[in-house]
């Protein structure tokens, strides 16, 4: 795994007003409401990769937390 690039895809959709997000974070598969699918990236996101609540998508979701 090149720890560079530890977030391989990150995407949002709508289903009937929930919220939901696709994660696959390095080498493992998560499908979350949008409140747990943070703490999942909060809880994996290495300490020198602060980029990735610059995302839009991220700062999306953390308007649902």
């Amino acid at each position: 795994m090149d720890g560079q690039r530890w977030l391989e895809q990150i995407s949002y959709y709508d289903d009937v007003g929930q919220f939901e997000r696709l994660l696959q974070v390095s080498c493992w598969v998560v499908t979350a409401p949008v409140a747990r699918a943070v703490t999942v990236l909060e809880r994996c996101r290495p300490a020198d990769e602060p980029y990735l609540f610059a995302h839009p998508l991220a700062r999306h979701a953390a308007d649902y937390r």
